[in-house]
This record gives structure tokens, sequence and C-alpha cells, in this order.
């Protein structure tokens, strides 16, 4: 976990200097599956598990 994700489908909020980053959630090896936390340096949580779809704010 911890790959830059891009935020390419503009789903999650924008700020001038925000960078997102995605960490996979119950993975054990293998198949990655669709879930993922995506979390922001400025402390933004978000939690996906149907691989960016659409997005829960956690914090």
């Amino acid at each position: 976990g911890g790959d830059r994700f891009g935020n390419r489908e503009g789903l999650l909020p924008d700020d001038p200097g925000r960078v997102w980053y995605e960490c996979d959630v119950n993975y054990a090896g293998g198949y990655r599956g669709p879930e993922r936390i995506v979390f922001s340096n400025e402390g933004l949580i978000y939690y996906t598990d149907d691989h960016y779809e659409s997005f829960t704010r956690l914090y």
C-alpha cells in the first residue's frame, strides 16, 4: 500500500497541493480484490469496496 492515487475520475475532493495515496484492504497475497483505503496528505481518509466506483468518507 501507499502507492500514489491519481483521482482521475474526480470523485474525491480536489484541492491545490492535495496528494492522494491508496492501500489495499484485506489483502493476503494473490488477487488484490476491490477494497482500498485512499488517504490524502492532509488527513482525509476514504474507503471503497468497489474499486474506485464509489467512496465512503471515514475521516
